[in-house]
């Protein structure tokens, strides 16, 4: 029995040593040929003793197969490719040595990712806000911005809101989800016709017999009202609009009404007997004296109303004319807000309407919308507050033209919820036609599987199903009418997981590939930010959408509603909400206005637009020899020749420093201190939105740079920077920071140019420029297949809604060798992405 105890004994060690041996085997084999490459050239900088950028490699398990340290690793293989690593100063190793190392650990990753994909799952992802606004527009046929009332949201480490890994979802949150979906309900079921008003203004040289010859207001210098017997007001309140033979009813409610020219020059406008005739106006005005006050642009008419709805469609028409048929072309926009004591806070129609009316024969332009979406005022029924008037404005915004186009405006109309018919689109959506109609029962099933199924955005089963409809049978008996029953359903519908969320079912181990289905929805919140259509949903259901993927893609980049995918992505791949974050010295930079800022985000997104409609190379994005500009930033730039306040492609052969999207205003403005130019700023955001390589964070307790130290102040830009690169805990990021940002000195805090001879600087690489021309030129000839690799992976990450890892390294490599056939077009890129598995899979 002791002799067995032994043998047994002696066997467990010889497997413990036998296990030690292999273990040791292993080391051996995963250090072969990495190790000694590794600590001959890695570890001085990134060992237990020091660890720059709080990297430390020696730590690292040398199994990168295992996956256990392989994102790690990962970062190691990205820094030798870029040849950031070592730094030039360190000893370097071979060609051969480099290529080594870059071939053992991209192997051994790929060995890795094999092993990591067959655990991998798609994350769940929570619709966010303006998906969540652009589903329900879609669903209910209105266009409103429920998600105004959520929470901000985060962004993920990579700058992206629709990571599902990074959202949170509070208590406060699903009460705002409950509340959101009861209004929105309310504002989509009618069951009586709101009440609706109509404010009809004619203007025409002592038209009104009935007033006097008293003259208008005057104030500091300007007009206020104009003469009452210029103008005749009739104010009407529908009676009973859901009844054919209604009328509207006068309300004798012009005490409460009235036009003026507040702000406009005499010598801007004139009466005459067709109308008003107003000259082009000159751009709005910020009053810096007084913060967020702002004047419209002038000259303009305003109509001040005292008695208005606080949401609710509206109807603006306008009557109008060119005056001089052979004058350039005349554009007319209209705006809408509320009066402040300084100025007014109003909202413009983003598109200026062609004048096309000539004397003879005016033409009528119709601007709509709904209140909810502008800057209204709190009603005040006894109307004693000045400023809770709605104002309804109108320019001339044909620009500063030399022979300046003149419009005579005779008649603006304005018209709330405007109900040509009864009843409106999102009630008829809802209680669509059906014979079985008199059936409550049977309707109201009926009426809640086709709700469910475009809110869930697939079929649902007849258990969901029934689930719904016997919420509908527990309180239609508390209900006084059909239709609130159906809104007390229906309001669950849009508070549930199954709408708030991408959800996609889960399915065997070896399936590996989503529904065509679940694909649709995938596709459509890519290129839409919103749920699917009928179209798409038809396709995938009958298994066809996959093969159509092409014929898909030209629709939906076609439709208006991918206008939502440019304006998400621009924001967070290009960070332009930080941007507008940043107050600029307005006393300083007198040009510069929030018009301004906001015309700068437009021509970026107009830009975007433009290279993926006419499925231009991302290579424009660097460098191009158009942008998109209206009258206003162009005259901003000092850029000749574009006239009119509506956005264009423009030339910029000859301005080589508004070349490329990295060139414009927002992105030099955004990345300023408000005063001065911010080189890091610059450098952190060309580096890591640009290229995709962002630093790390910088170490704690790193001092800022002291801009207050008078004698830190008079060096220049470069020599602080310089200065503060001595602090050794600076150095290793800076010296890949600064020369990015430093290659943009030309441009100001607000992005204008000034010609001004700069030295030459030089990158971490050892490259040697001298301007931001150079930079472009630099990244197009020996970067341009990272900045195509960056671009993919931040499209690929907004798509699929996570972070990427090294299992993504593959499918990345695919679709940058398809896109690099083509030319890196951004419309060939995006279809690449649909089309790759890695889009596809879970």
């Amino acid at each position: 029995m002791k002799d067995m105890l032994l043998q047994m004994l002696s066997l467990k060690k010889l497997a413990f040593v036998l296990v030690a041996f292999l273990s040791s085997v292993s080391n051996v084999k995963a250090e072969s040929p990495t190790h000694a490459l590794l600590q001959k050239f890695c570890y001085d900088c990134h060992d237990s003793d020091i660890q720059k950028g709080k990297f430390q490699i020696d730590i690292l398990n040398r199994d990168i197969s295992s996956g256990v340290d392989a994102e790690r690793w990962q970062l190691v293989l990205d820094q030798l490719n870029l040849d950031e690593m070592p730094p030039k100063k360190k000893k370097q190793p071979t060609p051969d040595e480099r290529l080594q190392l870059i071939n053992y650990i991209t192997q051994s990753l790929k060995n890795a990712a094999v092993l990591k994909r067959k655990d991998a799952q798609a994350v769940m992802r929570r619709l966010t806000k303006q998906q969540y606004t652009n589903s329900l527009r879609d669903l209910l046929a209105l266009d409103i911005d429920f998600g105004k009332p959520l929470p901000s949201e985060r962004l993920s480490e990579d700058g992206f809101k629709n990571n599902g890994e990074e959202q949170v979802i509070s208590l406060l949150q699903t009460e705002y989800y409950q509340s959101i979906a009861e209004s929105a309900l309310d504002k989509a079921i009618l069951e009586e016709a709101p009440v609706s008003y109509k404010y009809l203004f004619t203007f025409g040289s002592g038209i009104n017999k009935k007033k006097s010859d008293k003259a208008g207001r005057k104030t500091s210098g300007t007009e206020k009202h104009i003469n009452e017997k210029d103008y005749v007001t009739a104010t009407f309140q529908n009676d009973d609009i859901a009844n054919k033979d209604s009328k509207y009813v006068s309300n004798e409610l012009y005490k409460f009404s009235f036009a003026d020219m507040r702000g406009s020059k005499k010598s801007h406008y004139k009466i005459v007997e067709e109308g008003i005739r107003l000259n082009s106006s000159l751009p709005q005005v910020e009053l810096y004296e007084k913060q967020d006050a702002f004047l419209s642009p002038t000259p303009n008419i305003q109509l001040q109303l005292k008695q208005f709805p606080s949401e609710g469609n509206f109807l603006l028409r306008v009557k109008v004319a060119k005056v001089d048929p052979k004058s350039p072309n005349a554009y007319v926009r209209a705006f809408l807000g509320e009066r402040l004591d300084w100025g007014t806070d109003s909202r413009m129609f983003e598109h200026p309407v062609k004048v096309t009316g000539t004397m003879k024969n005016f033409q009528t332009i119709e601007f709509r919308g709904r209140l909810e979406n502008f800057p209204t005022p709190i009603f005040d029924p006894c109307h004693k507050d000045p400023n809770t008037t709605l104002i309804v404005g109108i320019i001339n915004d044909s620009g500063k033209l030399k022979n300046k186009p003149a419009i005579i405006v005779s008649e603006i109309e304005l018209i709330t919820e405007p109900l040509e018919s009864w009843p409106p689109k999102s009630h008829g959506s809802i209680f669509f036609p059906s014979k079985n109609q008199a059936d409550e029962k049977v309707y109201s099933r009926e009426i809640i599987k086709r709700f469910m199924t475009k809110a869930f955005r697939r079929p649902v089963s007849s258990q969901e199903l029934d689930e719904y409809h016997g919420l509908w049978k527990s309180i239609r008996p508390h209900c006084n009418t059909f239709e609130e029953s159906i809104k007390g359903s229906l309001s669950a519908v849009l508070t549930s997981p199954r709408f708030l969320y991408l959800m996609e079912n889960i399915r065997a181990k070896d399936s590996t590939g989503v529904s065509e289905i679940e694909f649709a929805s995938r596709l459509s919140y890519f290129l839409w930010n919103s749920m699917p259509d009928y179209e798409l949903l038809k396709l995938a259901h009958n298994n066809k959408l996959m093969a159509n993927l092409d014929s898909q893609l030209e629709r939906m980049l076609s439709d208006s509603r991918s206008q939502g995918f440019v304006d998400a992505f621009t924001s967070e791949w290009l960070q332009i909400e930080r941007m507008l974050n940043v107050k600029i010295n307005t006393n300083r930079f007198r040009r510069f206005n929030k018009y301004i800022r906001e015309d700068m985000v437009r021509e970026t997104r107009h830009f975007f637009a433009e290279v993926l409609k006419s499925n231009l190379s991302i290579m424009n994005f660097i460098d191009s020899d158009f942008t998109m500009l209206n009258e206003n930033l162009a005259d901003y730039y000092e850029i000749d020749n574009v006239k009119g306040n509506y956005f264009r492609r423009v030339s910029v052969k000859n301005k080589p420093e508004r070349r490329g999207l990295i060139s414009h205003g927002l992105f030099m403005s955004g990345n300023s201190d408000g005063s001065e130019g911010n080189p890091i700023k610059r450098g952190v955001w060309m580096i890591s939105r640009i290229m995709d390589t962002p630093p790390p964070e910088p170490p704690p307790n790193v001092p800022e740079i002291d801009s207050g130290d008078p004698g830190f102040a008079k060096l220049t830009i470069r020599e602080q920077l310089e200065k503060h690169r001595q602090n050794k805990s600076c150095f290793e990021c800076h010296r890949k920071i600064d020369p990015w940002g430093l290659l943009f000195e030309n441009y100001n805090a607000v992005g204008m140019w000034s010609e001004k001879k700069l030295d030459d600087v030089t990158l971490s690489n050892g490259k040697k420029l001298n301007n931001v021309m150079d930079l472009k030129a630099y990244i197009l000839k020996d970067k341009k297949e990272q900045f195509a690799r960056a671009m993919t992976k931040y499209l690929l990450r907004y798509s699929l809604g996570r972070s990427l890892s090294y299992v993504d390294e593959t499918a990345i490599d695919e679709i940058v060798a398809a896109s690099k056939k083509d030319d890196y077009k951004l419309k060939s890129l995006i279809l690449a992405i649909i089309k790759n598995p890695l889009f596809s899979k879970k």
